[in-house]
């Protein structure tokens, strides 16, 4: 179900990025930037879980890399804001929880 949601929010999230290609490509870039690290947090959470459920040895760094994949894209937007937007950063982060809601609503 939580890949249903995440592969429903990457669509949502490219959409946003395309109409926003239009108006400002920095947010757009951001945007995208976002979702591709938001991926990348999703799927060492993922491997964490499963990892912990199998039994084995859970890397204490992990969470650690899970909180990067969430700072670094805002540290970017600070850091560079000619290229990225960090609303457009923000709201590329946050796209899952609209994924989520779409795929509520669509479920009943």
């Amino acid at each position: 179900m939580e890949k249903k949601i995440l592969v429903l929010s990457e669509k949502c999230g490219l959409i946003l990025a395309a109409v926003f290609c239009f108006l400002n490509w920095r947010v757009s870039l951001g945007i995208v930037t976002g979702l591709v690290f938001y991926r990348v947090y999703f799927l060492l959470l993922a491997s964490g879980i499963e990892d912990a459920i199998n039994g084995h040895m859970v890397a204490p760094f992990g969470s650690i890399l899970r909180i990067f994949c969430l700072a670094i894209p805002l540290l970017l937007g600070v850091k560079f804001p000619q290229y990225f937007n960090i609303w457009g950063i923000l709201a590329g982060l946050a796209m899952f929880l609209v994924g989520a809601v779409i795929y509520a609503v669509r479920k009943k």
